[in-house]
């Protein structure tokens, strides 16, 4: 997964208060394990998911899907990742820690934390293995 550099520069995405907005949708699918472990939302990231309903006109009702980010590991690295209500409650009938699945997601942008952008993706659906 590619993280956001501070030094990048792309007319596409707008930055506001310390968010970086992709006002384009960008999906992708990676492949990573599930290590069952969630955690709330953090604020900063609750906050840049309004700031892009409201920057791009999205129906508020979207912000209403989202509740637990979920730990996910790709080879050596670890990622924190909010998923869909509607798409997490099926975690716990369909995946054991270990598993192997294919997360299906789009960019929202990023969060500026102590200095380093931090990319933010949000999780859609997921095909297991």
């Amino acid at each position: 997964m590619a993280a956001i550099d501070s030094d990048d520069r792309n007319s596409d995405a707008t930055i506001r208060k310390g968010f970086l907005i992709q006002p384009k949708p960008f999906y992708s699918a990676i492949r990573v394990e599930y290590t069952g472990k969630s955690r709330a939302i953090s604020s900063e990231r609750i906050s840049l998911f309004a700031a892009s309903q409201s920057s791009l006109g999205v129906d508020a009702k979207v912000l209403t899907l989202l509740k637990d980010e979920y730990l996910f590991r790709e080879c050596d690295k670890e990622y924190w990742i909010p998923v869909q209500k509607q798409v997490a409650a099926f975690f716990p009938k369909e995946l054991k820690p270990g598993y192997k699945i294919t997360l299906y997601l789009m960019a929202v942008g990023g969060v500026r934390l102590n200095g380093k952008w931090n990319s933010v993706f949000l999780v859609n659906e997921f095909k297991k293995y």
